[in-house]
């Protein structure tokens, strides 16, 4: 009668531990980053807000405000043409034309573009216009700042951002950077505060905040150690974790990898068996007992 062979653990876990690693491996890297969301491609979008162009300009005489044009004629969606424009400040809507004349004042204004399509999908964008006079604002090139000529500061909010919650979670963080903004004379110290709908959100150069789903525009103000000050604005878009695709893809790829981690743990046990089969006359050697 022939007996069936026993392998050591420590051999069978030789055989089975790429399957199992793979898996482990995948399901690491499936775990969301912990810092920020999911980048979303403005590839992967079907429609796309565009406001035109950042604006600087200076008010003449006893002006304290001006009429502004703005254009959003260079927005398109991929599924039909453009059902809707609304632009809005603060929130509160301005204007709902593709190209309104809108009156502003003096300071940093930064105005939403928030487009539709026939078919529902919706985009958002934004725009930063300054006003300013002489001897309030100083212009240096297509931007404004307060100061003399010699004391410029220039904002630079960094580009548009497009996250996905990461899954189970209800807000993303983001991370701001105004790394970029610089003053004239350079090596002065400045001094950074961020807003949204012109409430305090964060200070310094790359603060991280944390967002909920929806749009967000936020304007930067740098100030250095002279009192010139100047402004600039980033859109950051938050959707929900579905929307990315992302958490699905991996939640897909470990399915498969363990389902692939489980046959190979069949089929390891199987060509165990069949190889003590082949070898009966071996010295059976048996495991101990669990107590």
């Amino acid at each position: 009668m022939s007996t069936k062979r026993r392998y050591p653990r420590s051999q069978v876990a030789r055989r089975l531990a790429v399957p199992f690693s793979l898996a482990l491996l995948v399901g690491v890297m499936g775990q969301p980053a912990e810092l920020r969301g999911v980048v979303i491609s403005e590839d992967d979008k079907l429609i796309v807000a565009n406001p035109g162009s950042d604006l600087s300009e200076e008010l003449i005489g006893t002006a304290i405000g001006a009429i502004v044009t703005l254009d959003g004629l260079a927005s398109y969606s991929l599924e039909g043409p453009i059902a809707t424009y609304c632009w809005r400040i603060d929130g509160e809507e301005i204007a709902n034309t593709a190209k309104p004349k809108v009156t502003l004042g003096l300071g940093f204004h930064v105005i939403e573009l928030y487009v539709t399509d026939e078919l529902g999908n919706s985009d958002t964008d934004c725009v930063t216009i300054e006003l300013y006079k002489e001897g309030i604002g100083t212009p240096l090139g297509n931007n404004g700042a307060t100061g003399t000529p010699d004391q410029h500061v220039i904002a630079v909010a960094g580009p548009d951002q497009k996250l996905a919650m990461s899954a189970g979670r209800t807000t993303a963080k983001v991370q701001l950077d105004a790394s970029l903004s610089f003053s004239n004379p350079l090596g002065q110290q400045l001094f950074y505060s961020w807003k949204e709908r012109d409430a305090n959100i964060a200070t310094g150069a790359t603060p991280v905040v944390e967002l909920a789903e929806g749009y967000h525009p936020i304007l930067l103000e740098v100030r250095n150690e002279e009192g010139a000050l100047h402004g600039d604005s980033v859109m950051v878009t938050i959707s929900a974790c579905q929307d990315c695709g992302f958490c699905g893809g991996m939640a897909g790829m470990v399915l498969v990898v363990g389902l692939t981690a489980i046959g190979g743990l069949r089929m390891g046990v199987r060509r165990l068996g069949r190889r003590a089969h082949r070898r009966p006359g071996r010295p059976t050697r048996s495991l101990p007992s669990s107590p």
